[in-house]
This record gives structure tokens, sequence and C-alpha cells, in this order.
């Protein structure tokens, strides 16, 4: 699974919403990607958008308020310049995959 994520990452489109101010991009939400570590069975939370992200919890729902927590620490520990600062939050986008099985029935002839 992780060849696969390592292959698919180049061409993934992350859907975050930018603007130009002065030049400078500022973001208006922060994505959040969440991958089971199937090696210490839990989800890792990581984000291109905040320095110093990583975050584990052992279910996918645990991991909503570990992301939030530790993204609010990391704004304040590392700045603000790079998030629109006219919004009164900053939305967290959770993505994450999972996949399910179906056991596929026999055939009748």
């Amino acid at each position: 699974m992780r060849r696969i994520n390592a292959i698919l990452e180049p061409y993934r489109l992350e859907l975050v919403s930018h603007f130009a101010m002065g030049g400078h991009m500022k973001h208006v939400s922060i994505i959040v990607r969440a991958d089971w570590d199937e090696e210490a069975r839990v989800w890792v939370a990581t984000s291109r958008e905040i320095d110093g992200l990583a975050v584990e919890a052992d279910t996918i729902e645990d991991i909503k308020q570990k992301v939030t927590d530790a993204i609010s620490d990391l704004i304040q520990l590392n700045g603000l310049e790079d998030f629109d600062m006219d919004l009164d939050d900053i939305p967290v986008r959770i993505m994450s995959e999972q996949i399910a099985r179906v056991h596929k029935p026999k055939m009748v002839a």
C-alpha cells in the first residue's frame, strides 16, 4: 500500500483554496492527510501546510481532536503569516482513505 501511495503522490490533487494577497499566497484551509500505518496499527496525520504536524491515534475518530489541538499549537509556535487572518476559524480538512472488502459470492451455474 505504501508503494502505491508513493507512486500516486505526485498525481494526487490537493483540494485547497488559495488566493493572492500582495503577491503572497494565503491559505484559507489546511489539508491534513490521515493514513493507516499497518505496522504500528495507528492512524498517522501529516500536512504540507503545517510544519511539524505529525500525530497518531488509534482510530480515525480520535485523530480529529489531536489534529486540531496540534495545529493550534503549531500555528502559535510557527506564526500565522501563511493563513488568511480575515477568517475567525481556519477550516481543517482531514482526508483519509479507507478500504472495505466484500467477499465475492460463488456464482451459481
